[in-house]
């Protein structure tokens, strides 16, 4: 394992990544390997030096990497500015898909959204406030919102299509 750092945009998702890349030997290390596709995609983003480089940002986070083909010859590994802006996207877009996943199953479930978002916070354990819930609220609005303007859509282009038909 080789440790880096790495500028977390959001507070919670550190929280979020030790949940993902949980171990059972280090609870409190954010250890990187390639089972999931997040962890890939951070593998991806690694860059090389033959000198130290500080990681781009102003609060880091260390995570520690798993590069069973990287060599110590002088080489570091850092994260520059463009490479950390699209892993913390990144880290947003996997964390917004297993929040749909997790609404989805809740809402087959018969569990009431404000029930399941407080569950999703608690399950990955972040942090509750009331501001991340509120976010988690405000995601879960404009995906509803979003899938409710393409249903509708469809619906109007099938109506159409059933009346030009005759």
């Amino acid at each position: 394992m080789i440790p880096v750092q790495l500028h977390l945009k959001e507070t919670f998702y550190t929280e979020y990544m030790l949940m993902v890349f949980k171990s059972k030997k280090n609870p409190d290390k954010i250890i990187i390997n390639g089972n999931t596709n997040l962890g890939k995609f951070i593998q991806t983003h690694i860059q090389f030096s033959d000198y130290p480089k500080q990681s781009w940002g102003t609060s880091t986070t260390t995570i520690y990497v798993h590069l069973s083909e990287f060599k110590k010859e002088n080489k570091f590994i850092y994260f520059d500015e463009f490479t950390t802006d699209l892993i913390n996207k990144q880290i947003d877009i996997a964390l917004d898909n297993d929040f749909i996943q997790f609404c989805l199953t809740s809402q087959r479930a018969g569990i009431k959204i404000k029930d399941s978002i407080s569950m999703f916070i608690r399950v990955m354990n972040l942090r509750m406030s009331d501001d991340l819930f509120d976010r988690f609220k405000k995601r879960d609005y404009r995906r509803r919102k979003k899938i409710d303007e393409l249903i509708t859509s469809a619906m109007k282009l099938n109506l159409k299509e059933l009346y030009l038909g005759d």
